[in-house]
């Protein structure tokens, strides 16, 4: 389906029963707090669920933090076990640039660690209403630079930096890619972006189509989480936030995942053929009867999976581990119960 012609709304059934669980397990944790702290704890205990099982043998976790501009940064690097230096995949949450922390997306990141052969790199940032743009963006690239010094201890390939993330993580990683400069740093060799965040467009053919339904965000949402991250006084004209007006050479080659019931679809859409028909290397997949939350849902979706196993396929290619290894070809097939 184009998101310039909607139809009915087809959602998938196991989307379905995902966002049935998912509020079921928000009503069992009871009423949400109105402080921002208790907000966040309350979204990360209802996030718990999603994050258990996975692979977990072959994969090693390092919860560490790095010095940047605001703080020491925390990171949570998933490895597979292996004395070779690997490539990384800066990997960046979602979370309406309130919530979510490094902890995010665990099981999806060991996932991709695990089939990729790569080691993934979970980083928190800067997040409302402690700071607003360009703080989060600042950081990452701070991030991104001390991970190509190649730090002593975590045995990464400082040569081989893929950077990517879900949703507001998506738009920050982006505007980190623009601020380093892209491929002209020599230290950015591929990106993968999921639901993102593209632009401040909201009379997009995905916004009208998709806004008013019941499933997040709403249209209304993003124009308030926008206006709230990055302040048009703040922001106009800046391409590290309205990432449509990025010069289009320092793309590296960028993978787009783009879920088919997502106001943000459009803008991904358009990034991805205004990419192609510069020349710059794009892929650009659609996942249907999926919405903006689906990557986390891997547990139960089989859409998240195969998103997870794209975004796998993506990085073998552009940042390969040295080692050979037939992890491309592996799935996680584990599911609820």
């Amino acid at each position: 389906m184009g998101s310039d012609a909607p139809r009915g709304i087809d959602v998938d059934p196991e989307l379905r029963d995902a966002l049935a669980r998912s509020a079921a397990i928000q009503a069992q944790l009871g009423a949400a707090p109105q402080d921002i702290a208790g907000l966040r704890a309350h979204m990360k205990a209802a996030a718990a669920c999603w994050n258990e099982g996975g692979p977990s043998d072959d994969i090693t976790v390092t919860r560490t933090a790095v010095p940047g501009p605001l703080r020491d940064i925390p990171i949570v690097i998933y490895r597979p076990k292996t004395d070779e230096p690997l490539p990384a995949f800066i990997y960046l949450h979602g979370g309406g640039y309130r919530f979510g922390d490094e902890d995010s997306n665990s099981r999806q990141l060991r996932e991709i660690a695990s089939i990729w052969g790569g080691a993934v790199v979970s980083a928190d940032y800067a997040h409302l209403p402690e700071r607003t743009f360009p703080h989060a963006v600042i950081e990452i690239a701070s991030l991104i630079r001390h991970m190509a010094s190649c730090p002593i201890g975590w045995n990464l390939d400082g040569s081989n930096i893929a950077f990517g993330g879900s949703s507001a993580g998506a738009n920050v990683a982006l505007g980190a890619m623009v601020e380093v400069g892209g491929v002209s740093s020599g230290i950015l060799k591929a990106g993968a972006i999921i639901s993102p965040v593209i632009d401040r467009d909201f009379e997009s053919p995905s916004m009208v189509s998709y806004g008013r339904l019941p499933y997040f965000p709403s249209r209304n949402m993003a124009i308030e989480t926008w206006a709230a991250y990055a302040p048009e006084r703040d922001s106009s004209g800046d391409p590290r936030a309205d990432i449509s007006l990025a010069d289009l050479a320092i793309f590296p080659p960028l993978f787009i995942a783009t879920p088919e019931v997502d106001v943000f679809r459009s803008g991904a859409e358009l990034l991805a053929k205004r990419l192609q028909e510069a020349g710059r290397s794009v892929q650009l997949v659609m996942y249907p009867g999926m919405t903006h939350l689906f990557f986390g849902y891997s547990r139960m979706v089989s859409e998240a999976r195969r998103c997870i196993g794209d975004v796998a396929a993506f990085l073998a290619r552009h940042v390969p581990p040295r080692r050979n290894s037939d992890n491309s070809s592996r799935t996680s097939k584990e599911t609820l119960t």
